[in-house]
C-alpha cells in the first residue's frame, strides 16, 4: 500500500496553480519532492525519514502509510520536531502518543472507536432488517 500517488496528486495540483505560498517571502514557489521507497519495511521508514532531515534537509516529510510506519517514525519526527501528519495510523496508543510526541497528529482515532462504530452499525442493521454487504464500487 502506498500515499505517494494521492501525494503527487497534491504536488501537481499546487504546482499548476503556481506553487505553494511562502507568506516570508511573499512568493510562490513549487514544491519539489524528494522521495524514497519505504519497500514497506519499518526499518527502512525510519531510515528515509532520518534521510531525508538530516542529509536531504527538506522542509517538511510527507508520512508513510499505515500505523506500523507512522509509529515507527515517529521518534523521528519528534526528535526533529517535524510535524507528524499520521493520517492513515488507527492505534488506541494515539492519545497517549500525542502526549508524548508533541508534533504528532493522529486523524483516525482508535481501534476501539472503530470497533464502537461497526457495532453501532450492526446494530442498526439488525433492527432495520438490513444487510451488511460489501461494495467494491467508488
Amino acid at each position: 500500500m502506498t500515499t505517494a500517488p494521492n501525494y503527487k496528486l497534491w504536488v501537481k495540483e499546487i504546482n499548476d496553480a503556481g506553487g505553494i505560498m511562502l507568506k516570508a517571502y511573499n512568493k510562490r514557489v513549487p514544491i519539489e519532492v524528494i522521495e524514497y521507497d519505504d519497500r514497506s519495511s519499518t526499518e527502512e521508514a525510519v531510515r528515509a525519514t532520518e534521510r531525508l532531515i538530516t542529509q536531504d534537509k527538506v522542509d517538511f516529510v510527507l508520512p508513510p502509510w499505515g500505523t506500523g510506519s507512522n509509529l515507527a517514525v515517529g521518534p523521528t519526527y519528534e526528535k526533529h520536531k517535524y510535524p507528524l501528519l499520521a493520517a492513515t495510523s488507527v492505534t488506541d496508543k494515539a492519545p497517549d502518543l500525542a502526549k508524548r510526541w508533541k508534533h504528532a497528529f493522529f486523524f483516525l482515532g482508535t481501534g476501539g472507536e472503530y470497533a464502537e462504530g461497526l457495532v453501532a452499525m450492526l446494530e442498526k442493521a439488525k433492527k432495520d432488517g438490513s444487510k451488511a454487504t460489501e461494495s467494491t464500487e467508488v
